[in-house]
């Protein structure tokens, strides 16, 4: 059931100048936008594929927004994050198994595989409008808002840091650009959690790319963005191969195609590793924005 459109994250423009508390309340504002305005429509009971994902996104953004801008430091609470991370990993659940797995076993059919039988195993403990409701959930949003709407003087008197934003992201920035060009050249050889946590540190730099827009010069970040659209794209689908072999170790594939899939799954993630390396080897020679 739909009952609204997928809302995403909208950041307020804050000045070039803006120094790191403003820009913090702007960012988080603009994930909250996205997770309440989602969160809303399936705690209502909308099972809408697309509001669940940009519920998500809203939620790894909201993470990453606390994470990487030092949210504690300005007086967020840190025990925010493990309710949020919890949410997230049980709507993960969610979307493998009425997502991708089908997903999965579609290809696995158009690729010759005899029949695969039916999907065993459950996709949660609890509904998705169970997830969305879920009291930490609500309290920790609840938490955040209040968090946001602090006077200005308190947020200062509470701040133990100080300084330009522009400064702050910039060193974001680079330290997760360094993180990912130490796995490129070997990243087809990395394990599944490693590569899958290269992914995350990409997911993070792309995040906080969009988010610094209005502190940087806009056309140099929406050009940084766009030349990372392959390897974005190459990475979800090489994660999704990578879940698909997980619930194949566990399962889920039965039937006459499970022989097939043994053999089809780890083929193709391998092809798809060596595809996201070529990937990230061309997009992390592109010019960055914030300079180094």
């Amino acid at each position: 059931e739909t009952l609204g459109q997928p809302l995403q994250a909208t950041f307020a423009c804050v000045k070039k100048d803006a120094n790191q508390g403003p820009f913090l309340v702007a960012t988080i504002a603009g994930c909250m936008t996205q997770v309440i305005g989602n969160a809303s429509q399936v705690g209502a009971g909308s099972n809408d594929e697309e509001v669940v994902h940009q519920l998500r996104i809203g939620l790894r953004h909201l993470r990453t927004a606390l994470r990487e801008l030092r949210a504690n430091r300005h007086g967020a609470d840190p025990a925010w994050a493990p309710v949020l991370r919890g949410v997230f990993k049980e709507l993960g659940v969610h979307r493998d198994r009425l997502v991708v797995i089908p997903n999965i076993r579609a290809e696995l059919l158009e690729a010759g595989s005899l029949p695969l039988g039916n999907l065993a195993g459950g996709a949660g403990d609890r509904s998705l409008v169970q997830v969305a409701r879920d009291p930490a959930l609500q309290q920790t949003l609840l938490d955040i808002l209040t968090f946001l709407h602090r006077p200005v003087k308190l947020i200062n008197a509470t701040s133990r840091s100080d300084g330009k934003a522009r400064r702050l992201v910039a060193g974001r920035l680079d330290k997760l650009h360094r993180l990912i060009a130490r796995d490129v050249e070997r990243f087809s050889a990395l394990q599944p959690a490693r590569q899958h946590r290269v992914r995350k540190r990409v997911g993070r730099l792309l995040f906080l790319s969009v988010a610094a827009e209005p502190i940087f010069e806009r056309k140099h970040v929406e050009r940084y963005i766009k030349s990372w659209r392959e390897a974005q794209f190459s990475l979800g689908k090489s994660n999704d191969l990578r879940t698909g072999n997980d619930a194949l170790i566990a399962g889920a594939f039965q039937g006459a195609g499970a022989e097939f899939a043994a053999e089809w799954l780890p083929e193709r993630r391998r092809k798809s590793a060596k595809h996201c390396q070529r990937a990230l080897r061309k997009v992390m020679k592109k010019p960055v924005f914030w300079g180094k």
